[in-house]
């Protein structure tokens, strides 16, 4: 449990530092 719960932070992390990547990729898709 103590694994998974980590990793699923770390993974919460990196979404929150790639916010603005994340959008990028979106609108280049959506155009």
């Amino acid at each position: 449990m103590s694994l998974r719960s980590a990793l699923y932070r770390g993974i919460v992390s990196h979404r929150r530092v790639r916010t603005r990547e994340h959008r990028l990729r979106y609108a280049l898709c959506y155009l």
